[in-house]
C-alpha cells in the first residue's frame, strides 16, 4: 500500500515553525469468519467471506516553539488543530450493499506534538516528530498518535532525499445511533522523502 504524505513548513525567527500536513490512509483487508458475527441487524456466520475497509484522511496546521537551539540539536513543541475525515465498514464478499460506518470530523479539533532535529553533519540530519490528535466532536471519540522518524541528506542546495519510519496507532469509537464502532488500529510504514528548501 502506498500512502501519500505531504508536510510544508515555514521557519520565521529563530525560534518559531509553522507547518501544514496531509496524508491519506486506506487501508481494505478480506476474511473468511471463523465465527459468527452481528452488525447493526445482519448476522455474518461462520465460513462467510468478509470485506472490510478503514479510512482515514488528515489535514493539519500547527506551530512549534523551538524552545531549545545549537550547532547539533534543536528541540520543539508544538500545538495546532486538524480536520479529519474517518470512515469504516464491512461488506458480504458476494454482495454489493455495505453496513458502514462514516462520517467527517468537520470542526477544527486540537493536536499537541514534538519536535527533534539531529545535525550528523552540514548536509545530513535526522527528525523525529510526534502528533497526538484528540478527538471529541458529535458521534466521534478516541486519540490518534503519529510519529515519523526519517534521516535527510541535503544533496543539493534546495533538495534533498531520505527515508524512514511512520508509525500510527489509532483507537476511535464512532457512534452513529444505530452502531457503535471501536476502531483499533495500529501499523508501521516506510517513508521515502524528497525535501525542498527555500
Amino acid at each position: 500500500m502506498n500512502v501519500p504524505r505531504v508536510t510544508v513548513g515555514w521557519r520565521f525567527g529563530k525560534s518559531h515553525l509553522l507547518s501544514f500536513g496531509w496524508y491519506d490512509l486506506e487501508r481494505e483487508a478480506s476474511k473468511t469468519l471463523s465465527r459468527t458475527i452481528k452488525i447493526f441487524d445482519k448476522q455474518y456466520t461462520i465460513g462467510t467471506t468478509v470485506n472490510s475497509f478503514f479510512r482515514t484522511e488528515v489535514y493539519k496546521l500547527g506551530y512549534t516553539w523551538m524552545f531549545h537551539q545549537d550547532r547539533k540539536v534543536s528541540l520543539g513543541l508544538g500545538a495546532g488543530l486538524f480536520v479529519a475525515d474517518v470512515g469504516a465498514g464491512i461488506s458480504v464478499a458476494s454482495q454489493i450493499a455495505v453496513n458502514e460506518g462514516d462520517g467527517n470530523l468537520t470542526a477544527p479539533l486540537p493536536m499537541l506534538g514534538g519536535r527533534l532535529t539531529y545535525r550528523v553533519t552540514p548536509r545530513l540530519s535526522v527528525l523525529a516528530t510526534a502528533d497526538f490528535f484528540f478527538v471529541s466532536y458529535d458521534q466521534y471519540e478516541g486519540l490518534l498518535a503519529d510519529v515519523v522518524v526519517f534521516a535527510s541528506h541535503r544533496t543539493f542546495k534546495h533538495v534533498g532525499f531520505g527515508a524512514g519510519l511512520d508509525l500510527q496507532s489509532l483507537g476511535v469509537d464512532i457512534d452513529d445511533d444505530d452502531f457503535l464502532w471501536e476502531i483499533q488500529d495500529r501499523f508501521v510504514g516506510y517513508l521515502v522523502v524528497v525535501t525542498f528548501h527555500f
